[in-house]
């Protein structure tokens, strides 16, 4: 049966689903992959449910944004709305305001990043979900990810609700800055 159901999915065109025990992260890129052999029943099960789709976008902006404190710092003040929105670390404690920001990318520097650093010292990921999805629960499944994916990382979270950029989406989703140090 999962032969047919794969040769009758290979012939239209469909994107790939990936099941949770399936492993590995599967990269959206500008054209989507095409379904491979296996994963036919899992695409029709997904379908069937109606289950929402989770997207997990790591971000690479145009000015390297996370490549040393200065870029690591001006990316918490994106994700944190410049302070009016409140972030989250990897212990559970909430940072509100900018103040409490600067203190945490202080204690990052402990870890010998400098300012203006030339390789790599952050992952900016999105976890989006479909519009009408509770915001709690995708801050809940946010964090449950985070926690599981970066248990020997820092990182901090923020769950956005709204939009006040057109390029921005309007359903939640959750950014987060994962130190790629432990």
């Amino acid at each position: 049966m999962n032969k047919s159901v794969d040769d009758w999915l290979l012939g239209h065109k469909t994107r790939a689903v990936r099941t949770k025990d399936s492993g590995g992260f599967l990269l959206v890129l500008k054209k989507s992959p095409p379904l491979r052999p296996g994963y036919g029943l899992a695409n029709l099960r997904t379908a069937a449910l109606k289950q929402p789709e989770v997207m997990v976008k790591i971000t690479r902006r145009k000015s390297n944004a996370s490549n040393g404190l200065k870029d690591i710092r001006n990316h918490l003040d994106y994700i944190s709305r410049n302070g009016e929105v409140g972030v989250e670390n990897q212990d559970g404690e909430k940072l509100n305001g900018k103040k409490a920001l600067r203190n945490q990318t202080k204690n990052w520097q402990k870890l010998g990043i400098s300012e203006n650093e030339k390789r790599c010292e952050a992952l900016n990921i999105v976890l989006s979900m479909p519009a009408g999805m509770p915001p709690q629960a995708v801050k809940n499944a946010a964090r449950e990810f985070a926690a599981e994916q970066f248990q020997v990382h820092q990182y901090e979270l923020a769950l956005h609700t709204y939009s006040d950029r057109p390029d921005e989406s309007t359903h939640p989703h959750v950014h987060l800055c994962v130190l790629i140090r432990d």
